[in-house]
């Protein structure tokens, strides 16, 4: 599956670890392609809206929306 992230509040290098970091943590994940603002992440099994926003909790970034193959989420 992949699903694709938007991010608000990333500007640096350390802005792409720390999100790549939080989300390679979640169970069932394969790969993670982070830029600033964006995230591709590819994984297994399907992984909740929530679950991601929980993961990127722990940095100081905000989820924008979250897509899961053609399935659009919005986050609030």
């Amino acid at each position: 599956m992949i699903t694709a992230i938007q991010l608000s509040g990333m500007r640096t290098v350390h802005c792409v670890r720390a999100v790549r970091t939080a989300l390679m943590a979640l169970d069932g994940v394969d790969a993670v392609d982070v830029q600033v603002g964006r995230v591709v992440l590819e994984h297994r099994s399907a992984i909740t809206a929530d679950a991601i926003t929980a993961a990127i909790a722990v940095t100081p970034y905000l989820v924008e929306s979250i897509t899961t193959n053609g399935r659009s989420l919005r986050v609030l």
